[in-house]
């Protein structure tokens, strides 16, 4: 079996991400009213905050899922993709 880069293109970090999506820019606009003219500075701050804390969940999700095939290579086991 081919070894898998530790990036994006893992089928964990995949499912990981489907479980936990991102802040809608498109649930935004919604509440909005429809358009980027009409979201409010409090409303780009809510989503930004929103947006940022999604991002740091997804850097430590990354890295566990790293550390977890960096193990598994140093333990010799031979299941790790």
């Amino acid at each position: 079996m081919t070894e898998r880069p530790l990036d994006y293109e893992s089928d964990d970090f995949a499912s990981w991400v489907i479980e936990n999506p991102p802040p809608s820019v498109q649930a935004l606009l919604d509440r909005a009213g429809g358009s980027f003219q009409q979201v409010t500075p409090e409303q780009w701050a809510e989503f930004d905050t929103a947006m940022a804390e999604w991002r740091d969940r997804r850097t430590q999700e990354l890295r566990r899922e790293v550390a977890a095939r960096t193990a598994g290579r140093r333990s010799g086991r031979k299941d790790d993709k």
